[in-house]
């Protein structure tokens, strides 16, 4: 869209769609070891904050969306910085994306793991209901678990629901605690805001819909979209709103302090 495809995109377009199809191939999955688990998960390992970058979710939509993104403002940003200076960015914003979705899941957990020690220490119908309502409000959708509150709450001094109901809170702590966070969203979200700053009246043509729009306008939108959704987070959504956040808010500290004495370019 904006001439050749420069080198260092080139070569992380390769790394990651190599990483994925590696992936796919040896079916195995990756994410075990190499996605980004928050610090207070016994699977942090602090080389996660690097080589969650290059995994992506099961399936072709994430990585589609990300190297469409990597593909569209890299060599923009590329041909302006040279390799060096893109690839330093690359990495620093990803990385710093890390940091913030890092810093607000360990904050979020930090009411989870208050809320189940209070209900392992008196579990009562009403705070099974309530644990289930606040932090995982999609178990109306299974069975199972949508029908063990039915029954306590029918059957309240129970002691075989009260520590069945225990240890259900006790995995959704955990569960919660281990999320893991994979892509290259925050990378790129930090090109966007990168094209914004630089470039703000050039033009790129959108795919859906097939519509020209002005790059600082794209970033006001997408930007709009992240912070609603991480004040607003539906059950069931798996975006990782912070980290996108991250990247966008470390890229724009980076510009600003690389190209204070810049002109913009149009």
């Amino acid at each position: 869209m904006f001439g050749r495809l420069t080198p260092m995109v080139k070569n992380l377009l390769l790394l990651n769609v190599g990483v994925h199809l590696l992936s796919w191939v040896l079916r195995m999955d990756f994410a075990n070891l190499f996605a980004f688990y928050g610090f207070q998960s016994p699977k942090f390992q602090p080389y996660q904050l690097f080589t969650h970058m290059f995994l992506h979710a099961p399936g072709y939509s994430h990585l589609l969306f990300n190297m469409i993104g990597l593909f569209v403002f890299g060599p923009l940003l590329e041909s302006f910085w040279g390799p060096g200076r893109f690839l330093k960015y690359y990495l620093i914003t990803a990385i710093g994306a890390g940091f913030l979705y890092a810093a607000v899941n360990w904050y979020e957990y930090r009411g989870v793991e208050n809320d189940a020690a209070r209900y392992i220490n008196h579990p009562t119908p009403e705070g099974f209901y309530g644990f289930l309502d606040d932090h995982f409000p999609k178990f109306r959708e299974i069975p199972n678990l949508a029908e063990m509150v039915e029954r306590f709450d029918d059957s309240p001094d129970s002691n075989v629901l009260k520590e069945t109901t225990v240890q259900q809170v006790v995995a959704i702590r955990d569960l919660i605690r281990d999320g893991g966070m994979v892509g290259a969203s925050g990378a790129i979200f930090g090109l966007l805001i990168a094209a914004g700053l630089l470039f703000p009246n050039t033009q790129i043509m959108l795919l859906i819909p097939p519509i020209p729009i002005k790059i600082k306008y794209l970033v006001f939108v997408l930007g709009a979209i992240e912070i609603f959704g991480s004040l607003h987070k539906t059950p069931g959504d798996s975006v990782a709103h912070y980290a996108h956040l991250g990247g966008m808010i470390v890229g724009f500290i980076i510009i600003r302090i690389w190209n204070s004495d810049r002109t913009k370019f149009y």
